[in-house]
């Protein structure tokens, strides 16, 4: 589905705060653990900078505001394993199951028939019944700090 009222574009320097915050506080209410917020946003903003570093980012934005960020995924996608690894999808929710969250994965390298790799599981995607995705945190551990 390819929209003209967004757009989808590499982030820039002033998307890099609402990325993170928005992917802290997101993962925050999927891990209800009881640690503090503090020790919790401390190490996962580590995380997030370590993995945006290396990982590539589709910001989804308005196409008539660029500064509006309606979404972004952050992943990789591996060509050859016909896997893409995805770290983080965020979508506001009005703008929900429009396709854009898909739309960011194709711009991303993915094709119909790969593989899908959630690094990170949040609550909302178990609304999602699909074959090619797949929850595997243990790809971390692969990713050089």
């Amino acid at each position: 589905m390819k929209s003209p009222e967004f757009t989808i574009r590499k982030p820039v320097a002033s998307d890099v705060e609402f990325i993170i915050k928005t992917w802290a506080r997101e993962m925050r209410r999927a891990y209800t653990r009881k640690f503090p917020d503090r020790l919790f946003y401390n190490e996962f903003q580590k995380i997030i900078l370590s993995l945006t570093s290396k990982a590539q980012a589709r910001v989804i934005c308005l196409s008539d505001d660029a500064n509006y960020i309606v979404g972004f995924v952050v992943g990789e996608h591996f060509a050859a394993a016909k896997t893409l690894v995805v770290h983080f999808a965020y979508i506001r929710p009005p703008m929900r199951r429009l396709g854009l969250g898909a739309e960011a994965c194709a711009s991303l390298g993915y094709q119909p028939g790969d593989e899908i790799v959630a690094t990170f599981w949040h609550p909302y995607l178990d609304r999602f019944e699909r074959k090619d995705l797949i929850h595997n945190p243990f790809v971390l551990m692969g990713i050089k700090q």
